[in-house]
Order: structure tokens, then C-alpha cells, then sequence
């Protein structure tokens, strides 16, 4: 893969181009997002709602979530008392949102990055430090509600959070 403007993965093709705005699903959104497609509209939480409203009114961009997204998703499923449906759940996710796989390019930018946060002393998780990686290498806007992500500071990736997020009138 060159480091052009561009990345082809599973036949998906993301641009760095800053006037699309793309998005990388981080795993509490994509959470919100299978909770309230199981329910009526009524029934869903404020949270639940925003991250429709905003899903949905995004609808003509790329929605994306990383592979380790895709592992947390799976693991937090085979752990609940509802296994079969959430396993259905995190299967119809993935027709809407593209697994994107972490790349050797990502793993790259992992090392250089885990590496800066140490030297300054800062801390990030290896999963959500992968998870802002596969954002950064693809140019894609991360949408979390995950604040350990700060420590990446304003300029790394753009970040969203569509949970605390209140639709404006129209």
C-alpha cells in the first residue's frame, strides 16, 4: 500500500480527502447504535437517540469501525445473557459499517505513537490506541464517547461524541 490519498481495504476505498467526512465507529457507539435498532423509537435511551439522529442524518458518508472494535464487540456479546442475539446483532452491524482490519501501516503508526505517548509520560490502552490509529492512518473522523482518548490531543484525530450531542433545530 503507498502512502497516497488513499487505501483500499476489503474492496473499500477510504480518502483522506478533509472535506468528507468519513467515520470510525469506537465500540461504545456502535453499542448505542445495535441498542436501539432493537427498539421502538420511544423506547430508546437519550443517548440511543442522538447516535441515531446523527447516524442517520451522516448517511451519505462511509461508516467504518476497526477490527478491534469488531473484537470488543464480540467478546462483550459472548459474555452477556443474551449471546445468540447479540452475535445477530454485531453480524447486521457490519453490512452497515465496514470492519476495517489493522494494517501493517496502522501497526506502524501504533509504535510511533505508543512510543510519543511514553516519552511524554501519557497512557492510552493498546486498544483504543489501535482504534485512533486505524482512524488517523484512513483520515477517518473517530466517533467516540471515550474521553482516555484526550491524551492524543486536538490534532491527532478529529474526534466526535454523537452520544452527548444534542440534534439542533432545524
Amino acid at each position: 500500500m503507498d502512502s497516497g490519498d488513499s487505501s483500499s481495504t476489503r474492496g473499500y476505498t477510504t480518502q483522506r480527502d478533509p472535506g468528507i467526512m468519513n467515520f470510525l465507529m469506537d465500540t461504545n457507539h456502535c453499542v448505542y447504535l445495535m441498542n436501539a435498532l432493537r427498539k421502538m423509537p420511544s423506547n430508546r435511551t437519550a443517548v440511543e437517540q442522538n447516535v441515531v439522529y446523527w447516524f442517520v442524518r451522516n448517511r451519505y458518508f462511509e461508516f467504518f469501525l476497526s477490527d478491534v472494535t469488531l473484537g470488543e464487540l464480540w467478546f462483550g456479546a459472548a459474555r452477556s445473557s443474551r449471546r445468540e442475539s447479540n452475535f445477530q446483532s454485531i453480524e447486521l452491524l457490519c453490512k452497515t459499517v465496514t470492519p476495517l482490519p489493522v494494517t501493517t501501516q496502522i501497526w506502524r503508526e501504533f509504535g510511533e505513537q505508543k512510543a510519543l505517548l511514553r516519552e511524554q509520560r501519557l497512557e492510552l490502552g493498546d486498544f483504543d490506541l489501535l482504534i485512533a490509529c486505524t482512524a488517523s492512518v484512513h483520515g477517518l473522523v473517530l466517533v467516540t464517547r471515550d474521553a482516555d482518548f484526550q491524551v492524543l490531543g486536538t490534532g491527532y484525530v478529529f474526534r466526535e461524541n454523537w452520544a452527548n450531542s444534542l440534534p439542533m433545530a432545524e
